[in-house]
């Protein structure tokens, strides 16, 4: 028994419940929109979803689908926990002739920018959830990983009214490709803008618009082989200039052994972070055995990697969802 109310007393003094990862029963949904990006629309609602929830848009990796992520990541068990409702986009279009390896067409006009293809559909998605659920409109947050790291980036861009903050795992900016060519190119090889360009394209994905846009979130591992490393500080060029701020970070320290830096405002509110997370692959960060608390997601799957922290629960952090 000691060790049990110590274990509790871990849990009371870090503010982190210790639910059990729920078995992934996702409820397709359909008849949401028009749905011109021909996307499948997967929900999740935890048992007792409290009046004015928060809604997260959780977006898949290439070749991945909302199953492959959702208890994997540990997401269903932070909405378990959090009581938050979860929505997850799932794209079939693969660029690949005679191959199922459906990404995100972020690199196409069609597909990027309020109003068109994708984007559209995720939107609509995100209005059918508010419209079916006693959730809190202000509080809707996007995530990611991958090819959904990078559609994070172009939500956020397209419709930065809907979302107040967003994570993007292992991407590259908004804007990086024109193409499937060249998006596998800011993959591989990077690109490097000014911050000013890079915020001008955030900027033309809502022309016209000039109210604030959403904090987000920055995570990376620095042997990901999949998106170059160096796209982390391009996507830090690109959120802290569509902020409105600069490039240097007002704040820098350890959570559990690896890197953040923070990029506040004038009014000193955290605007942009950076994950920097040495010695980590492309992978979401899962915690299932280390020292640290929270432990969250699991790994053998085709979207984690084990790690010290728990990279979910720090977005949701983020997100103002967790303690």
């Amino acid at each position: 028994m000691g060790f049990f109310r110590t274990l509790a007393g871990l849990t009371a003094m870090f503010g982190v419940a210790l639910a059990q990862p729920a078995a992934a029963q996702l409820s397709p949904v359909t008849g949401f929109g028009s749905n011109p990006g021909n996307l499948r629309m997967w929900s999740y609602v935890p048992v007792a979803l409290p009046a004015n929830a928060p809604l997260v848009v959780m977006m898949h990796g290439c070749g991945q689908t909302p199953q492959d992520v959702d208890v994997e990541s540990g997401w269903i068990q932070m909405a378990d926990t959090y009581k938050f409702a979860l929505v997850f986009p799932q794209t079939t279009f693969s660029e690949l002739s005679g191959i199922s390896f459906p990404c995100f067409r972020s690199y196409e006009a069609a597909h990027n920018r309020r109003g068109v293809g994708e984007v559209l559909s995720i939107k609509q998605m995100t209005d059918w959830m508010l419209a079916h659920y006693p959730l809190d409109a202000k509080r809707v947050f996007a995530t990611g990983f991958s090819s959904g790291a990078i559609e994070t980036g172009v939500m956020m861009a397209s419709y930065p009214e809907v979302f107040a903050a967003g994570a993007i795992m292992s991407g590259h900016p908004y804007g990086c490709a024109v193409g499937y060519t060249q998006y596998v190119l800011c993959n591989v090889l990077g690109k490097s803008k000014t911050p000013q360009q890079w915020g001008d394209l955030v900027r033309s994905a809502y022309p016209g618009y000039h109210g604030p846009y959403p904090r987000v979130s920055i995570w990376h591992g620095t042997l990901d082989l999949v998106i170059r490393t160096s796209s982390a500080g391009e996507l830090v060029k690109q959120w802290t200039n569509a902020n409105g701020i600069d490039q240097t970070a007002d704040e820098v320290s350890l959570v559990n052994g690896y890197t953040r830096s923070v990029y506040a405002n004038a009014a000193g509110q955290p605007r942009v972070e950076h994950y920097k997370l040495t010695g980590a692959g492309h992978a979401i960060q899962v915690n299932t055995t280390g020292p640290y608390l929270p432990k969250c997601g699991s790994i053998g799957g085709v979207a984690t990697q084990p790690s010290l922290i728990c990279s979910v629960f720090y977005a949701a952090k983020w997100f103002g969802i967790a303690p």
